[in-house]
């Protein structure tokens, strides 16, 4: 089925939209289905779910908007809510707010957590690797974000609708985010509304599902969701244009006594019939796989930013940059230049652009492995500029270029002495001050390993402290995890700060370095 999916994705000119359903939070953070999400916040205030499933006549958005009305007298009036309503009442713009508020602080809470299982995680590490153009989601957890930093995040009808999407690089959330808790859709009002617009975002849905293959996975056949996409879609379209469609509809079943397939289907939806490509699976390994396998040139952020920049241009008239467009046999001499559109080779603009790298480019190309930097020029060009006493990745990129030899040993020939320095360092090089023996007394997980005590203490610690560590190779896969959920936490200003630099380094070493010297 993995080769299968990757021949059928790799006809298409442009990659894969995900369209992700709840399905997906429940697998990979333990999230309640929507009937349990408003059970357990019904129990919250003394009632029983069923009171309001039953008073609403079996809808939940209906039930939705009881328990909305009753749960926002009890969090205004009881003291249990005190800190929350001096913290978030200029929120409370609707009676749902309340309701919505303490949901979306229990989702964002959960959206911190990851799988322990090992094949869930090796699922989300797939995925991460993953060639795709963009997301739309009606889930309103994190995890995406956090899968996918570089993206750029729309939220509510509104974003899709009223934005100049580019088609590439971007997270769609069209039914809100725990980030902005008025914007989910939960209640009977809500999904009014929502349904009110539906035909506008139905035509800039169309347009993903004509140039792009996408790939529901987190909805079952039957979720209202997916019906309501898919009828709004079959209303617009004539037999002959749906009967095009087939191949870039993929529908994931979720079948865990079966083996993976993929295979032609149908959806039927009132008086249309869909044509869809169906998978089967017992897993999403050999899907993410599949999706891992695909190429592209540039990555997906990068492309959504030039999209962007051509956009306002030709929009516009006012670029906000300065734009070069050289023939082939151009040989003027062009400074400060933002972007570079030509025909033909550009060697003589590609060495030069390495040398405006800086530590933040090569520490995020290490822990997000999205830089596809030529590790030559990245030793050779880069960083001979960098400050001589500063923190910055060199083993990734010595191994990457061959330096590093099967039985450890560096070629450093024409490297320049800062590289030379960093080439010899030792975990010694990354440790903090403080006494090992003063960390244990006060924080005693520090002696069971990273993981454990990140989870007691928290990234600050693991900053000033794990650098300390008994670390081995097997150590770096968790430690790079931990750093990309805090990354962005420690960048000021476009700039890393030191300790974030020290530790991304010490990964650098663990796993590019240390790793060989390991298995000798």
């Amino acid at each position: 089925m993995q080769t299968d999916l990757y021949e059928h994705l790799s006809k298409f000119d442009s990659s894969p939209i995900l369209f992700v359903g709840s399905g997906f939070s429940r697998r990979y953070l333990g999230l309640e289905d929507w009937f349990h999400l408003l059970a357990k916040f019904s129990e919250e205030i003394g009632q029983n779910i069923n009171y309001y499933v039953s008073s609403s006549n079996g809808s939940l958005p209906a039930a939705a908007s009881l328990l909305a009305m009753d749960y926002h007298n009890t969090w205004w009036n009881e003291d249990k809510y005190s800190n929350a309503r001096e913290r978030y009442s200029d929120a409370c713009k609707v009676t749902s707010s309340a309701l919505k508020i303490e949901i979306a602080r229990y989702i964002k809470e959960i959206s911190e957590t990851s799988p322990t299982d090992e094949t869930l995680q090796h699922e989300l590490e797939l995925l991460q690797k993953s060639c795709i153009d963009g997301i739309i989601t009606t889930n309103w957890d994190l995890m995406l974000e956090r899968l996918f930093p570089e993206y750029k995040v729309f939220i509510g009808q509104e974003g899709a609708i009223f934005n100049n999407f580019q088609g590439v690089g971007e997270i769609f959330k069209i039914h809100g985010c725990c980030s902005d808790p008025n914007s989910q859709i939960l209640t009977e009002e809500d999904y009014n509304s929502f349904d009110s617009k539906y035909p506008y975002l139905t035509s800039k849905l169309l347009t993903f599902f004509v140039e792009h293959p996408v790939i529901f996975i987190g909805y079952s056949l039957s979720d209202t969701n997916i019906v309501d996409i898919l009828r709004s879609i079959g209303q617009c379209l004539s037999g002959d244009s749906l009967e095009k469609l087939r191949d870039r509809i993929i529908v994931i079943d979720w079948k865990p006594e079966e083996e993976p397939t993929f295979s032609d289907g149908t959806i039927k939806i009132g008086e249309t019939t869909v044509p869809i490509k169906t998978i089967r699976t017992n897993s999403f390994i050999p899907v993410f796989s599949a999706l891992a396998s695909i190429k592209r040139r540039f990555p997906a952020n990068v492309l959504r930013e030039l999209k962007e920049y051509v956009f306002d241009l030709v929009r516009t008239n006012d670029p906000k940059g300065n734009l070069l467009v050289a023939d082939i046999d151009s040989t003027n001499t062009h400074e400060n230049l933002e972007v570079v559109f030509g025909v033909g080779a550009i060697t003589k603009y590609h060495e030069t652009g390495y040398k405006g790298l800086n530590r933040y480019d090569l520490c995020r190309d290490l822990i997000f492995d999205n830089g596809r930097f030529d590790p030559g020029h990245v030793l050779s060009v880069t960083m001979p500029d960098f400050p001589p006493a500063s923190y910055f990745p060199v083993f990734k990129y010595l191994r990457e270029a061959g330096r590093i030899m099967e039985d450890g040993r560096i070629n450093t020939e024409e490297l320049c002495d800062k590289v030379i320095r960093r080439a010899a360092y030792t975990q010694r090089n990354f440790n903090n001050p403080g006494a090992v023996r003063n960390v244990i007394t006060r924080m005693p997980e520090f002696e069971h390993g990273l993981t454990e005590f990140y989870e007691a203490h928290g990234f600050t610690q693991v900053l000033a402290h794990s650098s300390k560590q008994d670390l081995t190779p097997a150590d770096a896969k968790n430690l790079k995890s931990i750093i990309r959920l805090h990354f962005d936490e420690h960048v000021k200003n476009g700039k890393l700060l030191t300790p974030l630099a020290k530790i991304i380094c010490l990964y650098d070493w663990l796993d590019y370095r240390y790793a060989i010297e390991f298995d000798q």
